[in-house]
C-alpha cells in the first residue's frame, strides 16, 4: 500500500489502475483515507466515487463498470473505483481488458482481491501490482505448530461449527487459509524448502475449493491443519 502513497507523494501522478493483493479489512480505510485526504477523491460525490464490494466478480459486473467509467468527466474532476471482491472469473477479467487498455481521462481503478496468483497474465499485465498490509486475523502458521494435531482438528472442528451456527462467515475460512499461504511464503523467502512450496500448492487448491458451495468445510480445513 504504501507504494501507492509514496509514487503519488513523489510525482503527484498515479497509474491508472492499481491490483492489490490483501484482505479487505486491512486495505479499505488507509485506501479511503488516501484517497479523501490526499488524492482529493469527495467519497460522497456518487458520480465520482464508486465503492464495490462483490463475493465474486462476474461479466456483467466489469460490463456495467466500464458502461459508468467511459462516462466523461468534468474538467478537473477524478473518477475513482474502488472494488473489493473474493474472486474475479476469466469472462470478467477479460471484459475489463479493454477499458484498462485504453482508460478514459482522469479514470483510476483500485481492485483489491485476497489472492492474485489465479488471475490471468494479461489483466496483471495492464496493472500496478500492489502487496496489501501485512496484517493477520485468527490463527496463524506459527499458532497452528504450537498445538498438537488434537488441538489442530478441534480448532477445524470449532470453526466449521462457529460458520454452521452463522457466527461467523464461510470467508473466516478462506481468510485462515490464506494466512497459512502468507506464513509459508514468508518461510520460503528467507529458506527455500520444497515442502513448503508443495504445501502452499495444496492450500491454494483447498482455498480455491472453498469457494464452491458444495465443498465440505470440515474435510478441507482438517486437510489444512494436517499439512502443518
Amino acid at each position: 500500500m504504501q507504494k501507492i502513497f509514496d509514487q503519488y507523494k513523489n510525482n503527484g501522478e498515479l497509474h491508472h489502475f492499481h491490483l492489490i493483493e490483501g484482505d479487505k479489512e486491512n486495505v479499505k480505510e488507509s485506501l479511503l483515507i488516501f484517497l479523501e485526504k490526499d488524492f482529493g477523491s469527495n467519497l460522497k460525490d456518487s458520480a465520482l466515487f464508486y465503492n464495490y464490494e462483490f463475493d465474486s466478480f462476474l461479466v456483467d459486473d466489469s460490463r456495467a463498470i466500464s458502461m459508468k467509467a467511459n462516462i466523461k468527466t468534468p474538467e478537473g474532476k477524478k473518477m475513482v473505483f474502488v472494488i473489493f471482491a473474493n474472486s474475479i472469473n476469466e469472462k470478467a477479467q477479460n471484459a475489463l481488458l479493454k477499458t484498462f487498455e485504453e482508460p478514459p481521462q482522469n479514470t483510476y481503478f483500485f481492485v483489491i482481491l485476497p489472492r492474485t496468483d489465479s488471475l490471468l497474465p494479461t489483466f496483471i499485465s495492464r496493472s500496478v501490482l500492489v502487496h496489501g498490509d501485512k496484517k493477520k486475523s485468527g490463527e496463524t502458521l506459527n499458532d497452528l505448530r504450537k498445538k498438537t494435531v488434537g488441538e489442530r482438528l478441534k480448532f477445524a472442528e470449532g470453526l466449521v461449527k462457529d460458520i454452521k451456527d452463522e457466527k461467523v462467515e464461510k470467508v473466516e475460512a478462506q481468510k485462515f487459509i490464506r494466512n497459512l499461504i502468507n506464513g509459508f511464503k514468508s518461510e520460503i523467502e528467507n529458506k527455500p524448502s520444497k515442502e513448503k512450496v508443495d504445501a502452499i500448492r495444496v492450500l491454494m487448491q483447498i482455498d480455491d475449493y472453498l469457494k464452491d458451495s458444495g465443498a465440505s468445510t470440515k474435510i478441507l480445513l482438517e486437510r489444512a491443519v494436517l499439512l502443518i
